[in-house]
């Protein structure tokens, strides 16, 4: 069911994830990780932290991400916004340990047949892969990731019928909820939606805020 289009179900002249939330997955480890993992951040006290804010392109291809970095990043207390050269993986594992939220607005590719590939592209010209993301120790019990590309939510399968990509990535290496894109969304409305979904995100869980 991994290439059913959840977000575009309608219902009764709705979405039918305005109105319920859906949870579905691609491995029943990742269940049992997040269940293993301490439950001290439930969304009531995640939000005593920052968050960290990673937007741009090396090519300046995307117009507004950086408009959307600020967005989010004035969402919150305190926010590290990275960008240009700065946006660095070593910059984002050296903030992230006190992080409730770290948000990349930048570009995503999985190339065809290669799942372990799936990258996104730092503002630095770094990439960081889906495999690379499996071994990130410090990322677990993020409460929130949000990989603000286009078809960053893509998967393929790796083998057999199993399937992985970025979100799989990312949840393996202990995240708690990933916000991902299945489809290619220009970069103006994704800076709108990104605003209202983190205005939303201060008093609702990511799936509520997301609907």
């Amino acid at each position: 069911l991994h290439r059913l289009p959840i977000g575009a179900l309608r219902r009764d002249g709705a979405y039918l994830i305005e109105r319920v939330t859906v949870v579905n997955t691609f491995s029943g480890s990742f269940h049992a990780r997040l269940r293993d993992l301490p439950r001290e951040s439930r969304w009531k006290r995640w939000r005593r932290r920052g968050a960290v804010v990673v937007a741009g392109t090396p090519d300046q291809s995307l117009r507004f991400v950086r408009d959307e970095g600020r967005c989010v990043g004035s969402s919150f207390g305190r926010a590290a916004l990275l960008e240009g050269a700065e946006a660095t993986k070593a910059a984002v594992r050296a903030r992230w340990s006190r992080a409730r939220a770290v948000h990349f607005a930048c570009h995503a590719d999985l190339p065809a047949g290669q799942p372990r590939a799936a990258r996104i592209e730092l503002p630095s010209g770094e990439e960081w892969t889906a495999a690379e993301w499996v071994e990130e120790s410090g990322a677990s019990g993020i409460p929130l990731v949000t990989l603000s590309a286009c078809r960053s939510a893509e998967l393929a399968e790796l083998f057999g019928r199993d399937v992985f990509g970025l979100v799989g990535g990312v949840l393996a290496a202990g995240a708690r909820a990933v916000v991902a894109g299945l489809w290619s969304v220009p970069d103006r409305e994704t800076r709108d939606l990104m605003a209202r979904f983190y205005r939303h995100l201060m008093r609702l869980d990511p799936a509520d805020a997301l609907a």
